[in-house]
């Protein structure tokens, strides 16, 4: 596996297909109650910080990737059908959120019952130019997997006769860089269960949606004088009231903007 930018992931030119939630699904959505269990603070936070941005007018791309061969033409009514397992796996990938009304503006979660959620599949085209493609991709998710949209992740596959690649992404609000080198294994291991015709056993994968509500039950039970935040106070005083900077050289200007292009792991 290698962390990259979608421009340099080397896309070859193919027939693109893409994925992502049907109308149906989306309608479903619209209509649905809201779910009790809150953001992640990392999550409120992210889509704060990019309706904050995006107030002030600029676009910064907020999405991971992941992006993987298949051997071959795949077969894309399999294909489809291992990206909707997946999918379903993890139950953040159908739930979303809405701003509420009134002061602070609060976010509301909403998920879907997993029988609600189907895929729509989407004929691209050719392309016969490697650039256009990547630029085609990068526009795509760009737009797609967006924090102030829902949904807000997209699957791609580009066929070709020896091979087709598959690329998808997803707001980070969904994934980081330590659960995005996970995908292409369990994906891969559906579409090939789903192709010789045999059942993958149902994974047990640990809601992050629940995890949320946790975090945020576990965070109302400490209070000034708690142990935790005495060292965080103390460790906050050593560093003259402020969090260190990070100790590696990132590159970027003190004061410089956001970085305004989005990662690809391969």
């Amino acid at each position: 596996m290698r962390m990259t930018d979608i421009q340099r992931c080397e896309v070859r030119p193919g027939r693109l297909f893409e994925w992502t939630l049907s109308p149906a699904t989306v309608a479903t959505a619209k209509a649905l109650p809201e779910d009790s269990r809150p953001p992640a603070y990392i999550q409120e936070s992210h889509i704060r910080t990019a309706r904050s941005v995006r107030e002030d007018g600029l676009f910064v791309p907020t999405w991971l990737g992941a992006a993987f061969d298949l051997p071959g033409r795949a077969d894309l009514d399999a294909l489809g059908e291992a990206l909707r397992g997946w999918t379903l796996r993890h139950e953040t990938l159908r739930s979303g959120f809405r701003w509420a009304g009134g002061p602070g503006d609060s976010i509301r979660r909403f998920t879907l019952d997993a029988s609600s959620v189907s895929l729509h599949r989407e004929d691209a085209g050719d392309f016969t130019d490697a650039a256009a493609l990547a630029q085609h991709l990068q526009d795509r998710f760009d737009t797609t997997a967006d924090a102030l949209r829902w949904p807000n992740l997209i699957y791609t596959a580009v066929v070709r006769d020896d091979c087709t690649s598959v690329y998808m992404a997803f707001d980070h609000s969904n994934v980081d860089a330590y659960s995005i080198h996970r995908i292409p294994a369990e994906i891969r291991d559906l579409y090939e269960a789903g192709v010789a015709g045999s059942a993958v056993g149902p994974e047990q994968v640990s809601s992050y949606v629940d995890f949320c509500e946790a975090e945020r039950a576990d965070a109302d039970r400490i209070d000034a004088d708690h142990d935790i935040v005495a060292r965080w106070r103390e460790f906050i005083h050593r560093c003259d009231g402020r969090l260190p900077g990070f100790p590696v050289d990132l590159g970027l200007d003190p004061g410089a903007g956001c970085p305004r292009r989005s990662s690809c792991a391969r």
